[in-house]
């Protein structure tokens, strides 16, 4: 069973699912990341921590700095999300988590697990808004393989390093940024300085032309 607290399992679940999912499937990866209360009904006790975290529900704590959570959409959706607050801080951080600001700055680092280049969700936004979220290299598209739970999830690729780029750099989300898949986004990163677009399009298309060939 997993040490530590429940929310912060949770807050884990929701980042590792692309920052909202439905109930089920938070459930599962609860218990993927090592929660289990026996026979105490864990999904149950999963949902009421959500609940007691958020202000959208009559159990909420009543603390601001508690209200992680929200709901998507109508309440019996069974679909909810995690607060920007909650997505861009806490106790773990992922390599695609980007921070809140007034402007496309980017470069301040922060020291936590490993170092974080600041970004702004905005960005991302607008990225999203213009390419879509079908991954701009193999166009997986993850509404079409897993349904609706999946909407909005893509990760942002900057094609500029980051670590190369002052603090006061402002990011163009149309000509630096790029939806890709998880899979596509870490073969990108597989070397330092990172792959180009191009680089791994042609992995992708020497690999369909092999298998062409072999059939």
């Amino acid at each position: 069973m997993s040490e530590q607290p429940l929310k912060d399992l949770i807050v884990i679940a929701f980042r590792n699912l692309g920052g909202r999912a439905h109930l089920s499937a938070v459930y599962k990866e609860v218990r993927r990341l090592g929660y289990d209360r026996g026979g105490e009904e864990p999904d149950k006790i999963v949902r009421s921590e959500i609940q007691k975290h958020s202000q959208n529900s009559r159990r909420f704590t009543g603390k601001s700095d508690d209200d992680l959570f929200r709901h998507v959409g109508p309440e019996r959706s069974g679909i909810w999300e995690l607060r920007d607050e909650a997505l861009f801080d806490g106790p773990v951080k992922l390599a695609e988590e980007v921070r809140s600001g007034s402007a496309y700055s980017e470069g301040s680092v922060q020291k936590i697990l490993v170092n974080r280049y600041e970004r702004d969700p905005r960005a991302r936004d607008d990225c999203i808004a213009h390419y879509g979220t079908r991954c701009f290299l193999c166009r997986f598209d993850f509404v079409a393989v897993y349904g609706e739970v999946m909407a909005g999830f893509i990760h942002v690729h900057h094609l500029r390093a980051l670590s190369g780029v002052g603090a006061e750099y402002q990011v163009d989300p149309i000509l630096d940024l790029r939806p890709v898949c998880p899979n596509c986004h870490a073969v990108l990163h597989r070397r330092e300085p990172p792959y180009s677009l191009d680089e791994v399009r042609e992995f992708l298309q020497s690999q369909r032309r092999g298998r062409r060939t072999n059939d």
